[in-house]
């Protein structure tokens, strides 16, 4: 239940916090800072946008000394010399009076009061970007994955990773400790401060790590560096700031927490980001507050909750619920919704964490969790704490000798508890947390206080969820003859109905997609269906040849047991390589054979494939994946045309959205540009060249390559200076502003009366804009417009605007591009 009090209290602490010390302000505006080891050089990225990120400066004891040059992230080294990368990944240290270019590419950099440097590598892994260490000519790469990097004096690594999981390297494995940060600095004293998880106004709050719990201090900002007795930072502002923190009287280093090989937490991240074996929650992380038994308790809490909400009982007994008792807040999500897409909303939200945070004590009342939105980023994970209450009856559980009731409770309560904080975070309230506040609530949730009958406990969807659960598991216990009467561990006993008297044993979602996944399943450019791409040929494609891959990487699980929430009997072709259902008698129609046998169907062999359908998409999950009724085979249903159907015309979407796990993004090493962009001396717009088809020009024909090879980042965040959602039109191969709803015009539309929009594919490019195109480090070329009539990338460098599908030239607008086009 949500507590207004836990901020209260947080703000009369940072209030009181900030007189404790005092920041002193330096002059000028930074993004980013570094400290060396003696603290008598620091360096700082500017405020300003330059080619390769922001403009480098060095203290010159009163003001700032400009250096040429643009990076994103630096530190300093002992010896007071600037370590660097910049926008596109390039690593460089300064040597004297220039840059010295390293080998590899990087995302952040942290150097010790010994000299060791880490990098912070350009690919993706489980809980952000590869760790490497520097031997003096080349990077180790390291396991595990982070977001920021320092270094303490020993030369051993700090890191925090994508959901502020904070830890250091010590004999060769990682060390976790509590807490969660967003940057973290440590000095050549050993003093380590943290940038933390949590906001403070506009910024995040300060904290410094006395060797087994963090403390909180004055400010708040966004990024740190600590040198030998002071502490630098800068905020959201780009205000610089520093601190005299003066020498430790003991040195933090000496960790009394328990050490925890980094490997294992990747191992279960892998289930969810690497091997993406399903995209229902999996096993809780839980706060330095929990003792192991707490943790076994909540883990089988979490189990009980999560295979009740993957039923059919419960999809039917929420249904009803709603149907009866729901009135919600006015800020709850879809509030303004028909009851069907407000029920599938919630459903989905039932099923759709992927991990949950867990602290045993610090909430309110039974728990407590903060107001989220619907649409969070898949990566934040939800977090909720627990209240006095679970000190007391967890007891309950873990003795087994409960004097309150028998078991399953209080199993049953706290599963239901768990799910209702999670509705938070999801964005649904109830208004109020005491029984006795019910007139406070219907003011939170704008409901008439003439309705009388309305109880915010009865007719709320945290309530309405967490009830659920519970009754669900009550009654299954009572009905069943026991929830584990089951032949599995993974397994409980649920009833197929509520007020039914049968029982099926219900397998956690997690544990049933857990093992047994096959690689290279792809998307068909082509046909738009999903076929096996681990063999040198490629099948047979209903459009003619074999099938042509593109976008994800699918990893499918397969042989084992189906749920309310994945189907079986979904099986490969070995004449076609597709992917079709094999659960009727009529085994669809086969590109291989349809045209020259009497039968044409397809013919299964290997693994019975078992897909996840109807629950919410995220970054490791692609939706819109459909049966068609016609062809028996799985195509993607995400574009208006719906590909080639072996029986002719396109295909016909028929069933569950099916939705499929796959790898995050990737290409080969260094993996966030792609080359062979163009100018085309027709149109005159920036247009893809990699395939043998050159797409189709607004001058007629296909597009003709001459000047530069652009190479483009894609896939990264936006920054101040770079504009995303810049996306290739699969009808034109184009490059187009995909930020709007309407979709400017193609050429490529079939019907050349009235044109059609574009259609985004592939990757979302994040394009730099209003910057020199002169960088130290690369070549850049600028007069890249947007064209407002079309949506389309055009060279606007020539007196003529070239030729716009909408008529006449090409008319820009906005920013002024510069696109980079290095080999």
């Amino acid at each position: 239940m949500k507590t207004k009090f836990l901020f209260v209290t947080f703000l009369t602490f940072f209030i009181t916090s900030q007189l404790l010390a005092q920041w002193t302000t330096i002059t000028g505006r930074g993004r980013d800072i570094g400290v060396s080891a003696n603290g008598t050089t620091v360096w700082c990225l500017g405020w300003d946008a330059v080619p390769g990120g922001y403009s480098i400066n060095k203290w010159n004891g009163s003001s700032w000394e400009r250096k040429q040059g643009g990076a994103i992230r630096l530190d300093v080294d002992p010896q007071g010399n600037a370590w660097c990368v910049n926008f596109d990944g390039l690593i460089f240290k300064w040597e004297g009076n220039d840059w010295k270019t390293l080998e590899g590419r990087g995302r952040d950099i942290g150097v010790g009061a010994d000299g060791t440097v880490w990098c912070l590598g350009w690919d993706i892994v489980p809980g952000g970007y590869s760790i490497n260490k520097w031997n003096g000519s080349s990077w180790q790469r390291i396991h595990g994955g982070a977001v920021r990097i320092d270094v303490d004096p020993n030369g051993n690594a700090w890191g925090v990773n994508d959901q502020g999981l904070i830890f250091y390297w010590k004999n060769n494995d990682w060390v976790t400790i509590g807490g969660q940060g967003r940057d973290i600095g440590v000095g050549a004293n050993g003093q380590v401060w943290l940038v933390g998880w949590n906001k403070a106004g506009s910024d995040y709050t300060v904290h410094k790590w006395t060797g087994s719990y963090w403390t909180n201090e004055a400010g708040g900002l966004t990024n740190i560096s600590v040198g030998k007795d002071e502490v630098w930072g800068v905020n959201s502002n780009g205000a610089i700031v520093k601190q005299n923190i003066g020498k430790i009287k003991e040195a933090p280093l000496k960790i009394t927490v328990q050490s925890m090989n980094l490997s294992l937490l990747d191992q279960k991240q892998q289930a969810i980001w690497a091997k993406k074996v399903d995209s229902v929650s999996t096993v809780p992380i839980f706060g330095d507050d929990c003792d192991d038994t707490q943790k076994t308790f909540n883990k089988t809490l979490v189990s009980y909750a999560r295979t009740v909400v993957s039923t059919n009982t419960f999809a039917d007994f929420l249904r009803r619920r709603m149907k009866e008792l729901y009135i919600g807040c006015t800020n709850d999500p879809y509030a303004n919704d028909d009851f069907e897409t407000q029920y599938q909303k919630v459903l989905s939200a039932c099923r759709a964490p992927l991990l949950i945070k867990i602290n045993c004590t610090g909430g309110a009342g039974n728990a407590s969790a903060g107001i989220g939105t619907y649409d969070n980023d898949w990566r934040k994970i939800p977090e909720f704490s627990w209240g006095g209450w679970f000190q007391d009856k967890s007891q309950c559980a873990i003795q087994n000798n409960c004097t309150y009731a028998p078991f399953p409770w209080p199993y049953t309560q706290a599963a239901g508890i768990i799910w209702h904080e999670l509705m938070h975070q999801y964005g649904y309230g109830h208004g109020a947390n005491n029984s006795d506040q019910n007139n406070i609530a219907k003011t939170a949730c704008g409901i008439p206080s003439t309705n009388t009958s309305w109880n915010f406990q009865r007719n709320t969807i945290p309530y309405i969820v967490g009830n659920c659960i519970e009754e669900i598991l009550d009654i299954s216990h009572k009905t069943c003859g026991g929830l584990k009467n089951c032949p599995s561990s993974d397994q409980i006993k649920i009833v197929d109905i509520v007020g039914g008297n049968t029982c099926s044993c219900v397998t956690d979602p997690v544990k049933a997609t857990a093992s047994n996944v096959q690689t290279a399943w792809r998307y068909c450019n082509k046909c738009q269906s999903m076929f096996y791409d681990g063999y040198n040929s490629k099948g047979t494609c209903s459009v003619g040849g074999g099938h042509s891959a593109s976008s994800y990487n699918f990893i499918l699980p397969y042989n084992v047991k189906e749920s309310n929430t994945i189907q079986a009997q979904w099986r490969f072709c070995d004449q076609c390589y597709n992917m079709f259902f094999d659960g009727y008698p009529d085994k669809g129609a086969c590109a291989a054979t349809y045209r020259h046998e009497e039968l044409g169907e397809h013919e299964a062999e290997g693994f019975n494939f078992v897909l996840s359908y109807n629950i919410p998409e995220n970054q490791a999950a692609q939706a819109l994946w459909r049966y068609c009724s016609k062809c028996s085979m799985m195509f993607y249903n995400g574009y208006p045309k719906k590909g080639i159907c072996t029986k002719g015309g396109e295909h016909v979407a028929s069933g569950y959205n099916f939705v499929l796990t796959h790898d995050l993004p990737t290409v080969p090493p260094f993996n966030s540009y792609q080359k062979a962009w163009r100018y085309c001396t027709k149109c005159f717009v920036l247009y893809y060249d990699g395939y043998p088809q050159k797409g189709t020009c607004a001058g007629g024909g296909g597009h003709i390559a001459a000047g530069y090879n652009f190479n483009l980042p894609h896939d990264i965040p936006a920054t101040p200076n770079t504009q995303a959602a810049w996306r290739f039109c699969r009808k034109c191969n184009g490059m187009f502003f995909d930020g709007y709803p309407q979709k400017g015009a193609c050429p490529g539309t079939a019907k050349r009366i009235i044109y059609g929009g574009h259609h985004a594919q592939g990757y979302n490019f994040t394009l730099t804009h209003d910057v020199p195109s002169v960088p130290p480090f690369n070549t850049y070329q600028a007069a890249w417009r947007y064209c407002s009539k079309c949506k389309s990338m055009f060279y606007d460098g020539y007196p003529q605007k070239g030729v716009c599908i909408s008529g006449g030239s090409h008319t820009a607008l906005g920013y002024n591009f510069v696109l980079n086009y290095k080999p």
